[in-house]
């Protein structure tokens, strides 16, 4: 009897999710209320910015695509053109949430789609358009499904090396600086996880803990890298290249890359180490699943 409640209670909790159609059908109506055209739609920031971040959270249900959501952010800042305070208050709204470092809703692909009216907008001048436009750039850097881009990099014994030339079925880039408080934080929760260090373990994944900074402190890197376990990679970027070069957002550290077989990226720019967890287990099902069989 207990198994077959247990059985009814999961059947009903399962209908009471929303499908991604549903999803995607609320996202597409969830402004329908709103007059984008009224100039007094943005006298209330606090309201407004309460509902995009439940907006934002419906296009980016992991069971969608920013391919299939992102238009309707894109038509969303489109019917707010005519408005000079209302397309301002979007503008600021979608940097904030999917932009920002330090927001949990970041999302480099829906910002993207944003991007596209927020350049081609009327309400900015050319002068203001520099910084969406280099924002635009980094965003098109190591989208996930591309190849990562390559860079050299010193080890800890002197020897040069480069990302490419370390094998391995999943990397996980964990950019660092040895200054840093939270990436110490970081560090400590990479080496506690379990979820990190069974692939570890089972030779899926390996780390490569990359510094990268303007200030160069190799002494001080090298003396903070020994304090990694024995099985991370610990790297130096000469020069900053990374930094200066633009080949990745390094905005914030920590900052996280999760790369496959082939190097392409299979997450980007995750600032906590939950991003990562979540995509290794996506990937640990199929592997799963083959054994079971």
């Amino acid at each position: 009897m207990k198994r077959h409640s247990a059985l009814l209670l999961a059947v009903l909790m399962s209908a009471c999710v929303p499908t991604p159609g549903q999803r995607l059908a609320e996202a597409t109506v969830y402004w329908a209320d709103t007059d984008w055209n009224d100039p007094a739609t943005a006298r209330d920031p606090e309201a407004i910015e309460a509902r995009f971040a439940r907006y934002v959270e419906l296009l980016e249900d992991e069971r969608l695509t920013p391919a299939r959501t992102g238009p309707l952010l894109a038509a969303l800042l489109a019917e707010a053109e005519n408005e000079d305070a209302n397309f301002l208050l979007l503008r600021e709204l979608c940097e904030k949430y999917l932009y920002s470092p330090e927001s949990p809703l970041r999302n480099d692909e829906l910002y993207l789609h944003a991007l596209g009216p927020i350049i081609g907008s009327s309400h900015l001048t050319d002068y203001e358009k520099l910084r969406p436009r280099y924002q635009q750039n980094m965003a098109r850097r190591n989208r996930p499904g591309t190849p990562a881009a390559d860079f050299d990099c010193v080890l800890t014994d002197g020897r040069l090396s480069s990302l490419y030339a370390l094998e391995a079925e999943y990397t996980l880039l964990f950019f660092t600086d040895p200054t840093c408080g939270e990436c110490a934080e970081a560090a400590r929760q990479l080496k506690n996880d379990r979820r990190i260090r069974r692939p570890q373990r089972q030779g899926h994944l390996r780390i490569l803990a990359v510094y990268s900074s303007p200030e160069e402190e190799f002494d001080l890197w090298r003396t903070h890298a020994a304090s990694y376990p024995a099985s991370w990679i610990a790297a130096y970027d000469p020069g900053a290249k990374l930094h200066y070069e633009g080949r990745y957002d390094l905005r914030q550290v920590p900052c996280f890359y999760l790369l496959d077989a082939r190097k392409r990226v299979v997450v980007k720019g995750a600032c906590d180490i939950r991003r990562i967890t979540r995509a290794l287990r996506k990937t640990n099902e199929p592997r799963k699943n083959a054994t079971t069989e």
